[in-house]
């Protein structure tokens, strides 16, 4: 066990690059430790006064292992911005984000980021969240969907490939007519626009091997991890 005992709760991780440290949150807290959990620190500071439910998520490190890409939230959800993070330094920069991104995952350039882009909505009589998935040129701050928007099919995790070719990601649905159509890991390769589905059932957190030949998923239905 790498980090503290409970009531620590941590929000959300993310591997470096090299594979040599973890980044990791809890409450307002941005931490990187080595992968063996040796050099614990963390590297962000409070940017609210105490007791203002302050919140660090979604980790993303830039492709050289300098900078982390995260989401805050404020006192409320929608008090929502996205800063990146200088790991040495701790220099803070505000990032302008057009859409709710989510679980972001960097393409190698370091100038895309893909996320889930969560939505709300009313059916049968109860609120239902959905997430779509986009992908965010930082630069220009255009925005692609590279899923359907609000419909019934619930988009998650998204995953650049080592060689930022391919763009995983996990998909489900409670359609009765549709999920052995539909739920599984699926590629998406961002040259030509065209998804595929790689593996099929209640799969969902796919993960590249370092070299880009291989995906790890949870199998939600065995409570297994699989390849």
């Amino acid at each position: 066990e790498l980090t503290p005992e409970p009531p620590i709760g941590m929000a959300s991780f993310a591997l470096a690059p090299d594979r040599g440290s973890i980044a990791w949150t809890w409450n307002w807290e941005l931490w990187v430790m080595a992968l063996d959990g040796a050099d614990p620190r963390r590297v962000n500071e409070r940017l609210l006064p105490e007791t203002l439910g302050e919140r660090a998520f979604d980790p993303a490190w830039s492709p050289d292992g300098a900078t982390i890409l995260y989401r805050w939230t404020g006192a409320t959800e929608t008090d929502t911005t996205w800063y990146r993070i200088t790991v040495a330094s701790g220099e803070l920069e505000e990032v302008t984000m057009p859409v709710n991104c989510w679980a972001m995952t960097l393409a190698p350039d370091g100038q895309t980021v893909a996320c889930e882009v969560p939505h709300r909505f009313e059916a049968a009589n109860s609120e239902v969240e959905r997430a779509d998935i986009a992908v965010v040129d930082l630069s220009t701050l255009e925005v692609t969907a590279i899923t359907e928007t609000e419909d019934a099919v619930d988009d998650r995790r998204p995953e650049f490939s080592p060689d930022g070719r391919w763009l995983a990601f996990s998909r489900w649905t409670d359609h009765a007519a549709t999920p052995e159509d539909t739920d599984g890991i699926w590629l998406f390769e961002v040259a030509s626009g065209h998804a595929r589905r790689v593996a099929r059932g209640r799969l969902s957190l796919p993960t590249w091997s370092p070299d880009g030949g291989h995906l790890a998923a949870y199998d939600d239905n065995r409570e297994q991890i699989v390849i």
